[in-house]
Parts: C-alpha cells; structure tokens; sequence
C-alpha cells in the first residue's frame, strides 16, 4: 500500500475518533439540570416568601384534599382559576418543598376536585419550571375547557418587586394586570423577574386570564418588560 494512502486511511480513523467523542459527551445543560438544587437552570432563584392570599373554606379545602400526602411539603398560595363541572375543580398555585437532605423549593399547580356532598380529591400537581413556563402562543385562545379566573384576587409583591412592576405594567397596552404572586428572580446586571398574574384586557368585552409577566430592571432602576403572556393553564391541570 502506498505511503499517501495510509496518511488518507490514518486521518479518516482519527476523524472518526474525535466524532465519536464529541457525539457522546452530555452537554453541560444537562448535567445542570439533574443537580435538583434551589436554583434552576438559567440561574433562576424560586422566591419563596409569597403569603397565602386565601378565605378559610379555600385553605381547609387544600388542607383535606393532600391530607397524608408525603415527601413534599405544600403550601397554597392562590387560587388560579375554578371549573364548574359536577361539583367544581379548583387549580391553587402552591409553594412545595421537598422534605429531603437538601430541600428544593419550586412552585406548582394543585387540582384539587370537591363534589356536590363537599368530598374533596386531589387531582393532580405540576411543577412551574421557571426556566420553561409554558404559555399559549395564541393570546386569543385565553382560557381553555370552561376555567374561569376570579377577577377579584389579588396577590402582594416584595416592597422592591412591587416598585418594579408598576414601572413594568405602565408601558404595557391592552391589558390591565394584578399581580398574585412572584415566581422567581434572576441576578444579571440588574435583575429579571417573573410574576404569575390575574389580566383583564381593557377592550369593550374584557377577558380575564392568568398571565405570566418577565421583566427587567438595570441598576439604575429602568424597567424593560421582557415578556407577558397568557400562561397555558390547560398544560398545568391535565393529568
């Protein structure tokens, strides 16, 4: 065999090589996302200080529906939305913490279904993953399979967010937005921050809809909305 053949044969071997190589190599994002640690992937922090902005019969209602319910500790925040069906379902924004060596904090969606004789039945939980919020691309579609969002409640921000998102919501058009509560925050140069929220457009027949609302604040206290879309609720309370 000639000598130039060899080289060719010798380069194509150790080409092959290195593909493999770079192939089976996990990237980095995977292996940041398997860590379970508080914060999540994108250096999101989960805020974990929002109070429970509840009437007695919601929060006895929580309380009978996860009765017994082990290796997460909950604690509703909100009621998001409710769908009369036989009986009614009740979608609750919650905080949960693992009870674990390492306790990991995010929040979630809990459906909770109570009867027509008050029989309560937890029906299921989905994590929010703040670095993926699922929202509709579509804000036509507002709320899907006859979720209603009460146009009354009202969450409180920490004192620095709340300053924060009344600048962010003054530059929005079309649509006036209570928040319910803060998700997370995220340091970068300055500090972005994530709200789930209760909006009702400002048009002649207003529709009420949980937003979820990201924006930006610079050192220097200038607010950049990032983001407001219809949270994809349909997504968080199917089994």
């Amino acid at each position: 065999m000639k000598k130039a053949t060899v080289k060719r044969l010798a380069s194509i071997v150790g080409l092959s090589i290195l593909l493999v190589g770079c192939t089976t190599k996990p990237s980095t994002e995977t292996q940041e996302a398997g860590t379970g640690t508080a914060n999540v992937v994108g250096g999101w922090t989960v805020y974990e200080d929002n109070a429970p902005q509840l009437t007695s019969d919601e929060q006895k209602r929580f309380e009978e529906a996860l009765e017994g319910l082990t290796g997460v500790g909950y604690t509703p925040i909100q009621v998001l939305a409710s769908q009369l069906v036989s009986g009614n379902n009740y979608a609750y924004l919650a905080k949960g913490t693992t009870v674990t060596a390492q306790p990991k904090t995010s929040y979630y969606v809990v459906v909770i279904y109570e009867d027509l004789q008050g029989k309560k039945e937890l029906k299921t939980i989905k994590e929010i993953d703040l670095a993926d919020i699922k929202v509709l691309d579509n804000k036509a579609e507002g709320l899907l399979g006859g979720w209603q969002v009460p146009a009354d409640r009202k969450g409180s921000l920490p004192q620095e967010a709340s300053a924060s998102f009344e600048k962010a919501t003054q530059k929005l058009m079309g649509v006036s937005l209570n928040p319910l509560a803060l998700l997370g925050t995220q340091v970068v140069s300055g500090t972005n921050y994530i709200a789930i929220c209760e909006g009702t457009t400002t048009t002649q027949n207003p529709t009420p809809a949980l937003y979820v609302l990201k924006w930006y604040e610079d050192l220097q206290k200038n607010v950049e909305v990032l983001d407001n879309s219809i949270l994809d609720l349909e997504y968080y309370v199917t089994e």
